[in-house]
């Protein structure tokens, strides 16, 4: 269930420029470039609300799992908070890849919830 509302929210989030996607070693090299530049972070940010998801009710009824309902409503603020969490090398490539896949890591939580 999880992985349909997460898979575009993953793949907008950091496939920005990136062609054939995501491998660890381009994951790492986006969270380094997201960590120097905060207006990298905000184009991110702005193509992960704007384009990378269908914030529809489903998905915000699966966003409140995780996260306070008024948070879940919120798209601009978990796009930030996965972003940050991104550039400041606390979501983890394998966090990273639980978006796509049914459950969940507690990075991947944490990220949502802004810790």
């Amino acid at each position: 269930m999880f992985s349909n509302i997460f898979r575009g929210l993953a793949i907008s989030a950091l496939c920005i420029g990136l062609t054939g996607c995501l491998t660890e070693d381009n994951y790492e090299a986006a969270a380094e470039a997201l960590k120097g530049s905060a207006s990298l972070r905000e184009k991110f940010v702005v193509k992960c609300v704007g384009e990378g998801h269908d914030w529809n009710a489903r998905s915000r009824e699966a966003f409140s799992w995780y996260v306070s309902t008024a948070d879940a409503k919120n798209p601009r603020l978990l796009c930030q908070r996965i972003v940050n969490s991104i550039a400041s090398g606390k979501l983890k490539y394998k966090d990273w890849q639980s978006f796509n896949e049914d459950e969940l890591t507690k990075g991947a939580i944490a990220a949502l919830r802004g810790k």
